[in-house]
């Protein structure tokens, strides 16, 4: 039997392709999560060499605000490309 089906004309033919690749996210939504990821690296640092130095609140505040900014941006673009692409 299995013979037969080997030689059959509507034998399936198996070939391989490698799958491809369907980038969902868009490249705007993309720039705009790593420019929050960038705003936040900025604010982190700018915490930790504030933090070594004696600082005044208004500078806290600032890089506490730069901090939140930077989490808004990136919540906004990952926000965005899931609306957007699902």
């Amino acid at each position: 039997m299995h013979d037969d089906y080997k030689k059959a004309d509507f034998a399936p033919q198996f070939r391989y392709e490698p799958p491809q690749v369907i980038e969902k996210t868009s490249k705007r939504y993309k720039r705009i999560i790593l420019a929050g990821y960038t705003i936040m690296l900025l604010g982190l640092v700018l915490c930790i060499v504030m933090m070594a130095n004696e600082t005044t609140t208004m500078t806290k505040t600032g890089i506490v605000l730069l901090l939140v900014l930077g989490l808004a941006v990136t919540a906004y673009g990952k926000g965005m490309a899931w609306w957007h692409h699902g």
